[in-house]
């Protein structure tokens, strides 16, 4: 048992279907790629948790349909099943529009959960959608999950909504938190958040979102604040269409901050048009990584990403020298 022992498994060849609307497909992971210690183990579809600690759990899958029937929506949805029950924690979508070479989604998810020794879970995903024609299946050869046993003695701090939020082109705070698990050197004040205790964190959100009905197209975002000043690349997205039943959605996002000595963090929403709603039971999660860890953070602050080029990322705000080299701009 130690803190960042962990396990990576990924998907080299199950294609199976995910299937229409009310049928849910628990994955199976083929390929160990490494197993570093003893946070976790695996059989037939099922991780254990071998420890009692928090773990930071990641998970993705690629999804895709030949079928263009009438331009129909998938709506695609990720979930960690932990003990029979699905968590907030790490939720998440994708969005198939079947038009113009619109295919493939994928569905990824982030989050950190306090487990107990033995915790069982299973990687879930499903379809909320009304769409019947033809097949969406798992693309062999690009999935993964990766589970790492975090150390119960660095400070951690979950918070959770007690009630929705409506997320609308009027930007606004997230508000109706609760103090799930509050340790030394957090405070929170309605909806803002102090650190007092400088250092590097890992911040993760996750939310389930829905708009009760309605068939409007709709993007919504929520991002980080430090003050009054957005946090760089510290964003999350759900994106509703309306028509096919896709009312229903989530978002996952995670990040690494820097943190001085009393800074206060703020969730803040915006949508592009018309409105949505962040769901009761949105989770917040701080975790700050020991002194000893070394980091790298890269940040794009000119121009669009081109999904048929390689990013450039042109400013390193962060670099542990002694672990990485980078050049801004390149790898």
């Amino acid at each position: 048992m130690s803190a960042g022992d962990f396990l990576i498994l990924k998907n080299l060849g199950d294609s199976a279907a995910l299937g229409n609307t009310g049928s849910n497909l628990d994955a199976l992971w083929d390929n160990e790629v490494i197993d570093e210690g003893s946070a976790a183990t695996y059989s037939a579809g099922t991780f254990t948790l071998t420890n009692t600690a928090p773990y930071l759990i990641m998970y993705s899958e690629r999804f895709f349909t030949e079928n263009t029937t009438n331009n129909e929506r998938i709506e695609g949805q990720g979930r960690i099943r932990m003990n029979g029950v699905d968590l907030t924690e790490a939720a998440c979508e994708g969005y198939i529009r079947k038009t113009s070479g619109q295919q493939t989604m994928v569905i990824n998810g982030v989050g950190i959960y306090n487990a107990t020794a033995g915790d069982t879970f299973t990687t879930r995903f499903y379809r909320a959608d009304n769409s019947v024609s033809g097949l969406v299946n798992r693309v062999a050869g690009f999935g993964g999950v990766q589970i790492i046993e975090l150390d119960a003695a660095d400070d951690f701090a979950r918070y959770s909504t007690t009630a929705t939020n409506t997320l609308s082109s009027t930007e606004s705070n997230v508000s109706n938190w609760n103090n799930d698990q509050q340790e030394t050197g957090f405070s929170r004040s309605s909806d803002t958040v102090t650190i007092t205790t400088a250092g590097r964190y890992l911040m993760t959100v996750s939310g389930e979102t829905s708009q009760g009905g309605g068939t409007s197209r709709i993007g919504a975002t929520i991002f980080l604040e430090r003050g009054t000043t957005e946090v760089t690349g510290v964003r999350g997205y759900s994106h509703q269409r309306g028509a096919d039943s896709n009312q229903n959605g989530a978002l996952s996002f995670a990040g690494i901050i820097d943190v001085a000595a009393n800074d206060q963090f703020t969730l803040r929403s915006d949508a592009d048009s018309g409105s949505m709603t962040l769901d009761s039971g949105a989770v917040w999660q701080f975790w700050q990584l020991p002194s000893g860890n070394e980091t790298v953070v890269a940040e794009a602050t000119n121009g669009n990403m081109n999904a048929d080029a390689e990013f450039a990322w042109d400013t390193l705000p962060h670099i542990d020298t002694a672990a990485f080299t980078a050049t801004a701009g390149s790898t």
